[in-house]
């Protein structure tokens, strides 16, 4: 019997994440309901189990892992980079 070969394969999910993209969509909420970003961007930090928004590092370190050998014998999985924040 021949071997196939290893495919792996998983996706990183996101959350909320410290980017110029989610920076406009809390200006555009603060301005739809007539706070200011500072109150919004709060919230969301709030919102969030570990307190704090995510960055390109912690997506990019998960996506490190998933691809290393560590993470050899993981496939068809979805890891979620969110803080804790679980909307399922």
């Amino acid at each position: 019997m021949t071997p196939r070969p290893a495919l792996r394969v998983n996706r990183i999910a996101p959350g909320n994440m410290a980017t110029e993209m989610h920076w406009q969509e809390l200006r555009l909420r603060a301005a739809r309901r007539g706070t200011s970003f500072e109150d919004e961007r709060a919230a969301v930090i709030r919102s969030v189990p570990l307190g704090r928004l995510g960055t390109g590092e912690d997506v990019g370190a998960a996506v490190a892992f998933l691809a290393s050998d560590d993470a050899a014998y993981i496939t068809g999985h979805t890891l979620d980079v969110n803080g804790g924040v679980v909307r399922r």
